[in-house]
């Protein structure tokens, strides 16, 4: 009777572990954790980071308790899957590759995303979108409520003309224009563009606040492309032209794999009359590139590299340091955690977006298209603060290694 009470009570705790509404609860307080860490409170309230650091462990426990559940459950499929299959030998060595540049620098990022993403690894990327956009909204309004009320404060830095670029509760300026730009991202592509002209004047609106609040002149130019095509898609005036931006879409695909080679080269050349001028336009982000690239080398499983922004907890270092920050995703994933956990995750990204692509999944390959691309000149390709894109690769994944076609590769 005890035997079976106790069998009762341990499947009771799998089933709960397991389910998808405790996974979300979970990923929820996550969530709220790494968004706090971008937030005046670190700084102003240091007891705070202990809290968020304990609360962030006590998940990634549970992210990681789930996820070995999970593999015991289906592991005789997981067993069956045809060992001939190269994506298999890529997810082999993709995790080979995390632990190398782990071991090598202390990193611990990427073994901390990963545990996420394959806790998440029977949830669609649709609703990892929804959920993401939810916490995205709640904790915006959270940071930037706290700093009306003068809870924590408004960090200000002034650009080189003189005017004042104002963080509203974040740490750093660009950080409210990033999450308000991924969060009409995400709304825009939940609604599938369905919206009331209301709302496509409240996006404006708020995106002509934010560019006057943080002066983040990239943000604005990205949020405005996307405003204008969710304009010309409720007017079904794209629709006009499907044919055509199927073909860009897939063309789109295809040259992102390029991307970080196409940022390597354009930061090794940067001394280049045409490169030169792109790098005026763009801030001096290639040159920065190029001095990273100088002091810290590139290496196949990553280095030790410590970049220093602008931001408040960058201050006391920028006493005895030199700006020094990369904005392109591509090469600071690159710098940090080596070629290999880079190459990896492009071939995987690569064959989820051919695999939705074949499903006619447009609209989400588009939107995880936004991120990729927007990561040559913002850091977004490893940040789950910004986009949900990481979440594409196990499930899509899992179902082309079942359908086990090779035109994904």
């Amino acid at each position: 009777m005890i035997d079976c009470l106790e069998k009762n009570n341990i499947n009771k705790f799998i089933k709960t572990i397991k389910d998808k509404y405790c996974f979300f609860s979970f990923y929820c307080i996550y969530f709220f954790t790494i968004m706090i860490d971008t937030s005046v409170y670190i700084t102003k309230y240091p007891f705070v980071d202990n809290i968020m650091s304990i609360i962030r462990y006590i998940c990634y426990i549970f992210f990681l308790i789930r996820f070995i559940l999970y593999f015991f459950s289906y592991k005789e499929k997981i067993f069956n899957i045809n060992i001939k299959n190269i994506i298999l030998y890529i997810l082999l060595l993709f995790i080979f590759s995390i632990v190398m540049n782990t071991i090598l620098t202390r990193n611990t990022l990427i073994p901390t995303l990963l545990i996420v993403m394959m806790a998440a690894i029977d949830i669609s990327f649709d609703e990892m979108l929804n959920i993401t956009y939810k916490m995205q909204l709640i904790t915006m309004c959270f940071i930037t409520a706290s700093c009306a009320f003068n809870i924590i404060g408004n960090f200000e830095t002034f650009r080189a003309d003189g005017s004042i670029r104002n963080s509203i509760g974040y740490d750093y300026p660009t950080n409210f224009s990033t999450y308000l730009l991924a969060l009409t991202l995400m709304y825009m592509f939940i609604k599938r563009f369905i919206v009331e002209n209301y709302t496509l004047f409240v996006i404006q609106l708020l995106y002509i606040i934010s560019f006057f609040l943080t002066k983040s002149r990239t943000q604005f130019f990205i949020g405005e492309i996307v405003f204008i095509f969710g304009v010309l898609y409720k007017y079904h005036i794209i629709h006009k032209f499907k044919s055509f931006l199927l073909k860009v879409l897939k063309t789109s695909i295809y040259i992102f794999p390029l991307l970080p080679i196409t940022s390597l080269m354009v930061s090794m050349f940067s001394k280049n009359h045409f490169i030169m001028k792109l790098n005026t336009l763009l801030n001096g982000r290639i040159e920065l590139t190029k001095l990273a690239i100088d002091k810290y080398g590139i290496s196949l499983f990553g280095k030790t590299v410590d970049f220093i922004g602008g931001g408040l907890s960058d201050l006391d270092k920028l006493k005895a340091h030199t700006y020094l920050y990369v904005d392109n995703g591509y090469m600071q994933a690159i710098l940090k955690h080596g070629i290999l956990v880079v190459l990896c995750l492009i071939v995987l990204i690569f064959i989820s977006l051919m695999y939705m692509y074949s499903k006619k999944q447009y609209l989400t390959v588009s939107l995880c298209l936004i991120f990729l691309y927007g990561s040559l000149i913002n850091p977004w390709l490893i940040n789950f603060k910004v986009s949900p894109l990481l979440f594409i690769i196990f499930p899509t994944i899992i179902s082309a290694m079942k359908e086990n076609n090779r035109k994904y590769i």
